[in-house]
């Protein structure tokens, strides 16, 4: 499997985490030629399903932020269906494991902040900060797939 496979231990895994890391430093963690991200997509096409399905539902995301209670009901099932597809993909041999347990990752800390900002323990600039992150992050990822 020239795409890094599905259980390839000599790539190292990439774990983001949101709260502690900056758009820069995500950007240039998915970068980083050491986790070969554009290896473990076997095609643009399997990675698009689930760029355009996390972007619409992260850009969606941000005209409720207003509406704590309707954006945790609208997160909760659309970042559901995400994780489906991204286990879907997975499943199929068109994503590695390493890339799908950074996706599952980054919905569960969107997951995570969308819970603490519907109980008042995030303010609504930290929760448009980890939607735009997790953007972030999936834009960097989407252009290396294209540039494979």
């Amino acid at each position: 499997m020239s795409y890094g496979g599905r259980h390839n231990q000599d790539i190292p895994v990439l774990n983001l985490d949101i709260n502690r890391l900056s758009a820069m430093q995500i950007v240039e963690n998915v970068m980083d030629p050491r986790y070969q991200i554009q290896k473990q997509i076997k095609s643009e096409t399997s990675y698009r399903k689930v760029h355009e399905l996390l972007a619409t539902v992260l850009d969606s995301s941000l005209q409720l932020l207003g509406q704590p209670s309707t954006l945790m009901d609208f997160m909760n099932l659309s970042l559901a269906k995400a994780r489906v597809i991204v286990e879907y993909q997975s499943n199929r041999d068109l994503i590695s494991d390493n890339l799908k347990n950074l996706l599952v990752s980054l919905i569960d800390q969107l997951i995570t902040s969308v819970q603490q900002y519907s109980q008042n323990k995030l303010v609504k600039e930290k929760i448009r900060e980890n939607i735009e992150k997790v953007r972030i992050a999936i834009d960097s990822i989407a252009v290396l797939a294209k540039s494979r």
